[in-house]
């Protein structure tokens, strides 16, 4: 396609085609430039006849002065001749329309930016649905929601629990009942993941899904591109068709830590994995880097509590306190029983005394 047939196809009234068309009319600029430069080859076309006169005439400058001022004024008038108004028109509407191309191509770059941020942060979440089908992120929010506020603030106070935060002690055991509360931590530096063992789940709960969700839950936060070698295992199990292997999900959480100052790993209720679990888990948590710390939840089993002798043990307990602010909670969240205690004054003080004194610590 030649530019005659672009200009054909183009609508009137656009500026810089409707220019050029004008340039093309019958006796226009164009066609008058056309024959003044005919005319000038002509002048100079060899004569067809021979003989001495016409070679010299061959060599004599073929145009006088007056024939080259009167080509000199056609080219010019043609070069003028409604061009200067015509183009000066049409770039003048191009330019205009300049700033409306920059928002249009603005536009299409920041909705191509998106969708490539959407495609990526879609395929990041397939790739870290595949590493664990375990999701402890349900189970933490549903706890935090029903932990009443203010509530064990004694261990959060207690030296062994903040030894264990500030390096001091690398591993802490919590024996007795189960009442972990944690909170996200989103700090660069520091990588916090929590497991919440269930009996009732422990088909579900290889050593391998519960090491691949602590990964899950200390990669999520970032919003940078997935680490290469999560990729790389990935894309060995063909990108998600086959499960990984306890030595791949060791790879991707040692890569997932070696660049974080330290790494909270807290596993709640380990007595409730099975005894293989359990002991593989203990075994890999106790030989980690020395960026770690480990913090196990467990009821009181022989079993379990000499893998942490030589470490800090706390006895968790119900305390009296925290028993009272939950009480209270209780009566002010149900209007027939707040109506009790309302009309008898010693009532509250006596449900008090009594739950506490039945909890025994429980």
């Amino acid at each position: 396609m030649d530019l005659r047939d672009q200009i054909d196809q183009k609508n009137n009234g656009e500026a810089w085609f409707d220019c050029v068309r004008s340039l093309g009319v019958k006796n226009g600029p164009v066609d008058q430039l056309r024959e003044a430069l005919e005319q000038l080859t002509e002048k100079l076309k060899p004569k067809s006849k021979s003989g001495l006169k016409n070679l010299t005439r061959a060599l004599i400058w073929p145009f006088d002065k007056d024939y080259c001022e009167e080509i000199l004024r056609k080219i010019e008038r043609a070069k003028n001749l409604n061009t200067s108004s015509t183009l000066g028109k049409a770039i003048k509407a191009d330019t205009a329309r300049l700033p409306l191309i920059d928002e249009r191509v603005s536009t299409i770059a920041h909705h191509a930016d998106n969708q490539q941020v959407n495609e990526e942060a879609t395929r990041q979440k397939e790739i870290l649905e595949w590493l664990s089908p375990l999701n402890f992120f349900t189970t933490q929010q549903d706890t935090i929601a029903r932990r009443e506020e203010g509530t064990g603030q004694w261990l959060l106070d207690s030296t062994d629990f903040n030894h264990w935060l500030s390096g001091v002690d690398r591993t802490l055991c919590c024996r007795g009942i189960h009442f972990l509360r944690t909170r996200p931590v989103k700090h660069d530096s520091i990588g916090v993941a929590v497991i919440y063992c269930n009996f009732n789940e422990r088909d579900q709960q290889k050593p391998e899904n519960l090491l691949a969700a602590c990964c899950v839950q200390l990669i999520q936060p970032s919003q940078h591109p997935l680490r290469e070698v999560l990729t790389e295992v990935y894309r060995k199990h063909d990108s998600g068709k086959t499960r990984p292997t306890w030595e791949d999900i060791v790879r991707v959480f040692e890569d997932s830590t070696k660049n974080l100052d330290t790494v909270y790993l807290v596993v709640d209720a380990v007595d409730e994995c099975s005894p293989n679990t359990r002991q593989i888990l203990i075994n890999y948590f106790k030989v980690l880097p020395a960026n770690s710390r480990l913090l196990v939840t467990t009821r009181p089993i022989d079993e379990i509590t000499r893998e942490f002798f030589d470490s800090p043990t706390i006895e968790i307990r119900a305390d009296p306190g925290d028993l009272k602010k939950y009480i209270a909670s209780r009566i002010a969240g149900n209007r027939r029983l707040e109506g009790y205690v309302r009309d008898a004054s010693s009532l509250k003080a006596d449900i008090h005394e009594k739950v506490v004194a039945k909890a025994d610590g429980m």
